[in-house]
């Protein structure tokens, strides 16, 4: 059997009745209006992170009433316009689309994180190290990178495409900020 509502049926075929097909979908908005929400403010944490150590524009450090406003605003704009081209493209899996690209885009810090911790590891000095921690903590380091190569591997060409269009573009902004760092230091 083949249903667009696998979840609210199970629980109406468990239990009897419509009710618990009911009680699933409110539950599940409920979940991805919180999960929508405290995506939203994360995201705008790590552009205020950074402004505030002079690597974005100062707009992103301001905060009203405790929340980084522009950093929220800019990802809301952001999240908008790629839901929008993705629905225009005429993509019927939109939804999917901005899952696989959150995940690209999360993933990305995590593998050079991961192959920085394996050359300190593989590169520190061993003859003051606990070989058994050594060993433990490499492994670790080798199945969180590959985890990383696979999830990114997974998530397709279209979102790593717009994924990395995304990550380019703080590149630049990046760019710029340096540039006029340099130049006022100067």
């Amino acid at each position: 059997m083949s249903s667009t509502a696998p979840f609210p049926d199970a629980v109406n075929t468990m239990f009897g009745g419509s009710w618990g097909g009911g009680a699933v979908a409110i539950a599940a908005l409920v979940s991805m209006t919180g999960c929508l929400n405290g995506w939203t403010l994360l995201s705008a944490q790590t552009p205020y992170a950074a402004a505030r150590d002079g690597l974005f524009p100062a707009a992103f450090a301001r905060r009203r009433r405790g929340v980084p406003t522009v950093g929220v605003a800019v990802t809301v704009v952001l999240a908008s316009l790629l839901t929008a081209y993705n629905y225009a493209s005429g993509s019927a899996k939109v939804f999917e689309i901005l899952v696989l690209v959150t995940t690209f885009t999360a993933t990305v810090p995590y593998l050079p994180a991961a192959a920085a911790q394996i050359f300190h590891l593989v590169s520190g000095r061993h003859e003051r190290v606990d070989r058994a921690r050594l060993v433990r903590d490499t492994v670790v380091a080798a199945v969180a990178a590959a985890f990383s190569m696979w999830l990114v591997a997974g998530a397709g060409y279209a979102a790593v495409y717009q994924g990395a269009l995304f990550l380019f573009a703080g590149v630049v902004v990046h760019a710029v900020m340096a540039a006029r760092r340099n130049r006022a230091a100067a």
